[in-house]
């Protein structure tokens, strides 16, 4: 499992972090990039273990990727599926 990007603010969020910016600090992003996703996911009862035998940037850079990989389009994320390797894209970026 691999996050690529960060999960979009909720719009109540973001309102509220614009008339009162210190709110912005009690609340983390868990879900940016490659490492806060999985503790964060263990503390709601989601156990994944980091992909640590995993090269992240050389699995996200191969062009095959995108062309061989199934593929699950959402509003707030694309989904890709490819052998063993879920990447989660928040950024929508990996294969345009």
């Amino acid at each position: 499992l691999i996050f690529n990007g960060k999960k979009k603010d909720n719009d109540v969020f973001v309102n509220a972090r614009n008339n009162y910016p210190l709110i912005s600090r009690f609340f983390p992003v868990y879900f940016y990039n490659w490492d806060w996703p999985f503790p964060y996911m263990n503390r709601v009862g989601v156990y994944f273990k980091h992909p640590s035998n995993i090269n992240v940037t050389r699995v996200l850079s191969e062009k095959y990727f995108c062309s061989t990989s199934k593929t699950k389009r959402a509003y707030e994320y694309n989904l890709y599926s490819y052998n063993d390797i879920i990447v989660v894209d928040f950024d929508k970026n990996i294969c345009q």
